[in-house]
């Protein structure tokens, strides 16, 4: 689990912004005695504190105006590119980093802020590309970093995500979000007991977080504290009702399997089926393959399948499924299909297998 990146854009404006020029307002003359005054020639700090007063629309007006009046001036497109992923605008909040970007490529924010709303959007290459410059301008971003952490977990480098994220941890040891998401790449890459200490230290500073109690999760399974797992997720899930959380939370019930935690499983899962989201389908189909609703299980393979076709793990299992009803020539059959779309995996020994141990009628 990740938090959300793209709200660490507006620590980056916070770079930006506090840069900008102001004025002191003279005793007598409205405001606080001495204290900071916009700048009627400052577009860009008025935006600022529309921002800060949650007046998004205002700002987002205020920032349309300012680039208009002067379009070639990159902080007015890093402001308005800062405003639209505020207000839930990423295609155009990348449009208006990317100008800021040919405006000014050295401006180490616009990189890391299009970084973070091409991870938003998914495009991982683009992400992982602002943000490498980001960090190369500016080694002490921190949020850059974390970032760039973020996209390489997502594309499987797990030795670039460390790298990154221990970089982050380096500059900040004190941010939950990054010791939480160092602690799950250093489960995925092997390094348990480094993965314990990033989870504790993420805890102790936070320890009623839901994204700290899933990753800190996710190293109690990979150590084997399937209990000390399921606490923590069920504490998540009371505070965050994410898909995401729900998911970890059933999929650790049925690793422990009672039958108890097989029937809560299914009550968490069932009603996120409608998403038709593969990983959350095969997570049901094996609550009921266990709870013995057979039918019901492969049901929910066969939702998975056509959700993710060419995925290997819902058909391994639906062959398991098949094998226990006796339906042998169909378990057969799903067995050579996962031969030819994976041949000599493990996912095509282990269906094999199961496909041969078949034996008709041995269970409806």
């Amino acid at each position: 689990m990740s938090r959300p990146s793209v709200t660490l854009v507006l620590l980056l404006a916070a770079s930006v912004f506090a840069c900008r020029p102001t004025e002191t307002t003279p005793p007598g003359e409205g405001g606080d005695a001495a204290g900071p005054a916009v700048r009627a020639d400052d577009p860009v700090t008025e935006i600022q504190r529309l921002v800060e007063q949650g007046r998004l629309e205002e700002a987002q007006a205020a920032a349309e105006a300012a680039v208009a009046e002067a379009p070639e001036d990159p902080e007015r497109h890093f402001a308005l590119a800062v405003v639209l992923q505020r207000r839930g605008q990423a295609e155009a909040s990348r449009a208006a980093f990317e100008r800021t970007v040919a405006l000014a490529p050295d401006l180490a924010p616009a990189q890391a802020g299009l970084g973070a709303v091409a991870l938003e959007l998914g495009d991982l290459d683009a992400a992982e590309q602002a943000l490498s410059r980001a960090v190369a301008i500016d080694p002490e971003m921190v949020e850059a970093h974390y970032n760039l952490g973020l996209v390489r977990a997502a594309r499987g480098d797990l030795a670039g995500a460390r790298k990154a994220l221990e970089a982050a941890a380096d500059l900040a040891p004190d941010d939950v979000d990054v010791q939480a998401a160092l602690a799950s790449v250093l489960v995925d890459a092997g390094d348990l007991a480094g993965a314990r200490r990033a989870a504790a230290r993420a805890l102790a500073a936070a320890p009623d977080d839901p994204y700290v109690l899933h990753a800190a999760a996710e190293v109690d399974l990979a150590t084997g504290h399937v209990d000390a797992a399921i606490a923590k997720l069920e504490r998540a899930a009371a505070a965050d009702g994410a898909t995401e959380v729900r998911l970890a939370l059933a999929a650790a019930l049925v690793r422990r399997g009672r039958r108890e935690d097989l029937e809560r499983a299914i009550s968490l899962l069932e009603p996120l089926a409608a998403t038709e989201a593969p990983d959350v389908l095969v997570t049901l189909g094996s609550a009921r393959a266990k709870a013995g609703r057979l039918t019901e299980a492969l049901a929910a393979f066969d939702a998975a399948i056509e959700a993710a076709p060419e995925a290997v793990g819902p058909r391994v299992r639906r062959v398991g499924v098949l094998a226990d009803l006796g339906r042998c020539a169909e378990a057969r059959a799903e067995a050579r299909r996962i031969s030819s779309l994976a041949p000599g995996s493990k996912g095509a020994a282990v269906a094999d297998r199961a496909a041969r141990k078949c034996r008709t009628g041995r269970r409806r």
